[in-house]
Parts: C-alpha cells; structure tokens; sequence
C-alpha cells in the first residue's frame, strides 16, 4: 500500500484543515517527507506551531486507514514505513 504514498499530498491524505495547514506551513507538502519524519521521531512534527498531540494523533490514524504500519508498530496491517536504503548501500 506504499505505492503512490510518494507523490500523495497532505491534502489527499485526508486530514483536518487544522493539521494540514500545519504542516504545510512548515513546508511537509508530501506523505512520503511526513513517513520520513515519523521515522525520525516525533519531536520535529510536535515542534510545529499548532501542531500537537491531537494533531499527530490524526496524522497517524489516516495513515492507518491506509494500512501503512507506523514506526514502532507491530501486527500484520500493511506494510511497514522503513528507513529508506540509500543508493551506494543498494549497490554492495
């Protein structure tokens, strides 16, 4: 279900207006660059002004309607969002 996360906006994830222009004002425009963050942690999502526990609540449950497994979940929804490879890593 990753497939087409890449070009997906926040728009098209389905959010409330409140979290999407959050975090569009803080320059996340894509799905892909939000899953990035949430693999990082989440103290840079929470660092955006009028960005807090609610909201990242609500980000992560659309992104669990659209099956994707978040960082530090278990269980057999989905795919799981994982540290990208880097090109020189894939070809060793």
């Amino acid at each position: 279900m990753l497939e087409g996360m890449a070009e997906m906006t926040i728009a098209e994830l389905g959010v409330s207006y409140r979290v999407r222009n959050a975090l569009t004002h803080a320059g996340y425009h894509a799905v892909f660059d939000v899953m990035v963050e949430l693999l990082r942690g989440d103290e840079e999502l929470l660092a955006i002004r009028g960005f807090g526990p609610k909201a990242l609540h609500e980000l992560r449950e659309a992104l669990r309607a659209r099956d994707v497994r978040l960082p530090g979940e278990t269980g057999s929804r989905g795919p799981a969002v994982e540290e990208p490879v880097k090109e020189s890593a894939k070809e060793e």
